[in-house]
């Protein structure tokens, strides 16, 4: 007798078919871990998300981080990679990049010499001071970028110019040795006359020939740089190449200051580093160096036992006298000028 099928109630029969699938149990264990939701901390979410921005950063055309670059003067965006650095490093950028610093300042003073008696003009111990525009923490920042060299300075002021100062009149700013028409360069200058390269050649030539302290009670030069802008300490130090030379001599001529009251005076270290490199130390004398750096600030707040150590050997290589004419008076200029501060400050302490 056969048996009575018995029909449970929620029950169906597990169909045979080849399309089945298996119970969720004894599915292969990859398969079970591709379903899983792949689970990443969050600094793995944040990596992966600055990743995409710079990727995104370093695709932007080259006109558009230009613009970035010069509206937020952030100096530091050719760092931020390799891409963006090669795309910010082109010269016409870099020569914009300089326009925008200077342009303020610039326009207020083009061919204005400090020596002229104006009623708008450069400070002038005196005669009446006029703001200078422009920004100097900008200045400062360009000037210490290493591709910040006198080609570029001369070929910005030049592309400057020729956009902004046509017709403009502009006269030179130094004393020359030379007449001007033995030179075949005119000092009076004129409306049409500037050519960055051209002129400045003129002016540094005649300076080199300057001779020692020419003129350091002189006004002289113009205001092509912010008063408050600080130059690179390589340059006050030294020692300087033809470059570095030429590119102090442009800060000189367009209104630089070392010492002055609105910001700290350079450490005591640079200052004996300068006089070292410059006299001291020095055999074949630099007259745009002497002429635009070695002022009374640089003698000042000299430690005592280093002055004295200088001293005396400047004592003996005057005595030993094997330098010629010009190194000699610079060596014994320098030698009466430290020593007055010298004597001076120790008068001071014994009056305290």
């Amino acid at each position: 007798m056969g048996l009575t099928a018995v029909h449970v109630r929620g029950k169906r029969k597990s169909s045979s078919s080849k399309f089945s699938k298996p119970p969720k149990a004894l599915q292969p264990h990859e398969q079970q871990h591709t379903r899983k939701k792949a689970k990443r901390s969050m600094s793995d979410v944040m990596a992966a998300h600055s990743s995409k921005e710079r990727s995104n950063l370093d695709t932007l055309p080259s006109e558009i981080l230009e613009k970035i670059l010069l509206y937020s003067q952030n100096l530091s965006l050719p760092h931020a990679s390799l891409v963006i650095g090669a795309k910010l490093s082109e010269r016409a950028t870099l020569i914009r990049l300089l326009i925008w610093a200077f342009h303020e300042t610039w326009d207020q003073w083009f061919g204005v010499p400090t020596s002229t008696t104006l009623l708008h003009g450069p400070p002038v111990m005196g005669k009446p001071q006029t703001k200078c525009h422009g920004d100097h923490v900008l200045q400062t920042a360009v000037l210490k970028q290493p591709w910040a060299k006198i080609d570029y300075l001369l070929q910005a002021q030049q592309t400057w110019a020729d956009n902004n100062a046509y017709g403009r009149w502009f006269q030179h700013s130094i004393p020359w040795n030379d007449e001007p028409d033995e030179l075949g360069h005119s000092h009076h200058g004129g409306p049409s006359h500037y050519n960055a390269h051209k002129c400045f050649d003129v002016d540094y030539s005649q300076a080199t020939n300057w001779s020692p302290f020419r003129v350091e009670s002189m006004a002289w030069g113009t205001q092509d740089i912010h008063p408050k802008t600080r130059i690179p300490e390589d340059l006050i130090t030294g020692p300087w190449d033809e470059e570095q030379t030429k590119r102090l001599f442009w800060l000189a001529r367009g209104g630089m200051l070392i010492a002055s009251q609105d910001f700290d005076m350079p450490p005591w270290e640079m200052k004996i580093e300068l006089l070292r490199n410059a006299v001291l130390n020095c055999t074949k004398p630099n007259m745009i160096v002497i002429n635009c750096l070695i002022g009374a600030w640089v003698f000042q707040d000299l430690p005592g036992e280093v002055v004295r150590k200088e001293l005396n050997d400047l004592d003996r290589r005057i005595k030993w006298g094997d330098d010629t004419d010009l190194m000699r008076t610079i060596l014994q200029r320098t030698r009466n000028v430290m020593s007055t501060f010298q004597d001076y400050r120790q008068m001071r302490r014994s009056s305290v």
